[in-house]
C-alpha cells in the first residue's frame, strides 16, 4: 500500500502541483466549447437577413483592403528581386541650383571607378532600337541596352542560357531575352546564332538568353549589348569626352560604403574632370530602390492609398459592430435564460466571440473570392502584375490572418463585454435598449 501510494503520488507529481493542467472541468469544458460552436452556426444561420448583411457588409469591406494591401505591398516591391539591391545606386549630376539629371558624361562612371574604391561595380546603359534580320526573319526590337561588361554584377536578372557576363564582355556578342529568342528560333537553342542590325550593318552573335525582366522592375528591356559590340558612332573616340550625356549609369557600392562621405567627395572630381560651365556640378547617388516612386512621384498616392484602406476597414468593423448589437438586442431572453441556468460571464463572452468570428471567417472567404475575381480586371487596368499567389507570398497570408482575427475579435468582444453585463431581470424582461450615450454612439 505504501509503495502504491508513492507510485500514485509521483504519477500525480506536475508544475501546477496541486491541480491537472487543464482544470477540473475538462471534460465538461470541450462539450461546452462544441455546444458553442453548433449554437453560433444555429444563430447564423436563424438570422439569414442579420447574417447575410453582415457578410456581405464586411466581405466588400475586407475585398477592399485586400486589394488596396496589394496594390501598396505591388508598389513597394519593384526592384527588390536584385540581390544587391540595398547597394545599388543610380548616378546623378546636381546643379548649383538642386536640380538634378539622372543623364551622365560618358566618362563620368570609369573615372569613378578608378578613383573611389567603395564603388565595387558599375555599368552604363545607352537605350537603343534596331531591326534584326535573321535569314528571312525580321524583327523589330524597340529597346535594347547597350551596357557595360559588370552588369550582371551590379543586377540579377536570371539566365537561360549561356553565361551572361562572358557573353557581355567580348565584342560582337548579342543576349537576348526569352521572348525575343522564342520570336526568333522557336524552341532551338539560339547560342552561336547570327543576327544582324539592318540599321548598324554590325553582325552579333546570340552568346546568352535571359528572362524578361518581371514587371515590378524598373530596368525593362528586350536584348542587351555590350560596348564594345555597340554600333561604331559610340567608339572609344566618342565615349572619351566630358560633354555627352547621352546615358544612365548605375554602381553597386560595397557594404560598408558611406554613402554621403563619397557624395562629399565629387566635388573635387567635378573641378578636375568637368568641362569649365560645369565645374560646380556635383555627382550624387540615389538609391535605385527608390527609382521607381522617383519615376512615377507615387509615394503620395500610396500613403493615401493605406489611409483609405485603414478607413474602409475601420468603417467595416463598426457597421459590423452595430448591426451585431441590433442583433444581440432581440435576443436578450436568450441571454438572461442562459444566466439564470449558471453560465459565467466569461462563457458568455466566449459564445458571442464565437459567433462574432464564424460571420468574420465566412465574410473573410467571400472576400477572398472577390479579391480573385477582380485581381485580373485590376492589373488590366492599372497594367500591374499582381500575383494573388497567398502562400507564396507569405505577408499577405498573415496580413489577412490578421484582418480576420483583428476585425472580428475586436468587434466581438466589444459586443460581448456591452452584452455579458446586461441585467439578469431586464434581459429576462426583454427591456434592454440604448442608452442616450449608446445612440449617440451608434449613429456616430
Amino acid at each position: 500500500a505504501n509503495w502504491r501510494f508513492a507510485i500514485d503520488v509521483f504519477l500525480l507529481f506536475r508544475p501546477s502541483i496541486i491541480r491537472p493542467f487543464e482544470g477540473h472541468h475538462q471534460l465538461n469544458y470541450y462539450g461546452m466549447f462544441k455546444n458553442f460552436l453548433k449554437s453560433g452556426w444555429r444563430s447564423f444561420i436563424k438570422y439569414k437577413t442579420n447574417s447575410l448583411i453582415n457578410v456581405f457588409g464586411l466581405s466588400t469591406g475586407i475585398a477592399a483592403t485586400i486589394l488596396l494591401y496589394l496594390i501598396i505591398d505591388y508598389e513597394k516591391s519593384f526592384d527588390q528581386f536584385h540581390e544587391q539591391a540595398q547597394n545599388i545606386y543610380r548616378v546623378a549630376d546636381k546643379y548649383p541650383d538642386g536640380n538634378q539629371s539622372d543623364m551622365i558624361v560618358t566618362p563620368l562612371l570609369p573615372t569613378l571607378l578608378n578613383e573611389y574604391p567603395e564603388i565595387a561595380s558599375g555599368t552604363r546603359i545607352l537605350e537603343w532600337e534596331d531591326i534584326f534580320l535573321h535569314k528571312e526573319e525580321a524583327l523589330y526590337i524597340d529597346l535594347f541596352y547597350v551596357v557595360d561588361k559588370d552588369f550582371t554584377s551590379v543586377f540579377t536578372f536570371e539566365s537561360v542560357h549561356g553565361n551572361i557576363a562572358q557573353a557581355l564582355s567580348k565584342p560582337g556578342n548579342i543576349v537576348l531575352t526569352e521572348s525575343i529568342a522564342q520570336a526568333f528560333f522557336c524552341d532551338d537553342n539560339p547560342i552561336g546564332k547570327v543576327l544582324k542590325m539592318k540599321d548598324m550593318g554590325s553582325e552579333l552573335i546570340v552568346a546568352g538568353v535571359i528572362k524578361m525582366p518581371p514587371k515590378n522592375s524598373s530596368l525593362q528591356f528586350k536584348a542587351l549589348m555590350s560596348w564594345p559590340a555597340s554600333p561604331s558612332h559610340l567608339d572609344e573616340d566618342q565615349m572619351g569626352n566630358w560633354y555627352n550625356t547621352f546615358m544612365t549609369a548605375y554602381v553597386r557600392l560595397s557594404d560598408k560604403a558611406d554613402v554621403k562621405g563619397l557624395e562629399a567627395k565629387t566635388p573635387d572630381l567635378t573641378k578636375r574632370y568637368y568641362l569649365d560651365n560645369r565645374k560646380d556640378h556635383q555627382v550624387i547617388f540615389l538609391p535605385f530602390l527608390e527609382e521607381h516612386a522617383r519615376n512615377t512621384e507615387n509615394d503620395r498616392t500610396i500613403n493615401i492609398l493605406a489611409i483609405i484602406a485603414i478607413a474602409i476597414l475601420l468603417i467595416s468593423s463598426v457597421n459590423f459592430m452595430n448591426l451585431s448589437m441590433s442583433q444581440w438586442l432581440t435576443r436578450t431572453r436568450e441571454i438572461g435564460v442562459r444566466k439564470v441556468l449558471g453560465s459565467l460571464k466569461g462563457q458568455l463572452i466566449f459564445q458571442f466571440l464565437i459567433e462574432g468570428l464564424i460571420t468574420t471567417i465566412t465574410a473573410l472567404l467571400f472576400a477572398l473570392l472577390l479579391v480573385f475575381l477582380f485581381i485580373p480586371n485590376v492589373n488590366e487596368y492599372y497594367g500591374l502584375a499582381i500575383q494573388y499567389n497567398m502562400l507564396a507570398n507569405s505577408s499577405s497570408l498573415l496580413f489577412i490572418i490578421g484582418v480576420c482575427l483583428g476585425v472580428g475579435a475586436i468587434s466581438s468582444i466589444t459586443i460581448s463585454v456591452l452584452l455579458a453585463n446586461v441585467h439578469v431581470i431586464k434581459s429576462l424582461k426583454e427591456k434592454v435598449k440604448w442608452s442616450s450615450t449608446g445612440q449617440w454612439l451608434q449613429k456616430g
